[in-house]
């Protein structure tokens, strides 16, 4: 378990109080990823098991001291066989671009991914996520054909929220109706991937900033549920 090693040699060398968190996460990649936080190093494991006996460990370092970064792994390089692949580009799923303004994070390939899961490639793009004159209700519309299709998808909806804020009202509405889905729940899941296609190259821009105030914003509407 030479992964593990690195990881634990990584821990000593962070000498402060770690924060560690665990959870799986419902990718396509499957696996387990491990957070391990002490100022000013943020850690970020993923660990994916190949065969009972082998598994694959990426490590994303970060942090807001470059030389505390630079220092952390060096003394695992002699060691174990480990493999420095540069700057972040490319992790979970998730793409990191750097610009003048900072960085963003896109799901394009994921998006992309799903598309073709659900051959939706050659769908005509919409321009908004859902459509105004439609409710979806729990019990109105015949059952759809291929429950396990629609539950699929709205799981890769739900990891797809990392970087699209704007679809979260509708995917949030659309899992309610995982134990029995309609053909209407899935018509309306067809026009979220629709404005997906359209929207395929959007992603959040991330800026430098001294600011630690956190800004929420919540549009809340339970009295207009007629399920509930």
């Amino acid at each position: 378990m030479v992964a593990v090693a690195i990881v634990a040699a990584l821990q000593a060398k962070m000498d402060k109080e770690i924060i560690r968190i665990h959870h799986l996460e419902t990718t396509e990649a499957g696996g387990v990823i491990e957070v391990l936080h002490s100022p000013p190093i943020t850690l970020i494991s993923f660990v994916k098991f190949a065969t009972k006996r082998a598994m694959w460990r990426w490590i994303v370092i970060t942090g807001n001291k470059r030389t505390a970064i630079d220092d952390l792994p060096s003394a695992s390089y002699n060691e174990f066989a480990v493999k420095n692949l540069g700057p972040l580009q490319f992790f979970l799923g998730v793409e990191m671009i750097q610009n003048s303004k900072g960085f963003i994070l896109s799901q394009h390939r994921y998006i992309m991914g799903i598309l073709k899961h659900t051959n939706m490639l050659e769908a005509k793009p919409v321009q908004s996520p859902m459509a105004t004159t439609i409710k979806l209700l729990a019990y109105e519309d015949e059952a759809f054909p291929d429950p396990t299709l629609y539950k699929r998808t709205i799981s890769a909806f739900q990891y797809l929220r990392i970087t699209r804020p704007d679809i979260a009202f509708k995917v949030n509405k659309l899992s309610q109706f995982l134990h029995k889905p309609t053909t209407l729940h899935w018509q309306s899941t067809k026009r979220l991937l629709r404005y997906l296609k359209q929207t395929v190259d959007f992603g959040l821009q991330f800026h430098k900033s001294h600011s630690l105030s956190l800004q929420v914003y919540f549009d809340e509407d339970c009295a207009g549920s007629s399920d509930d």
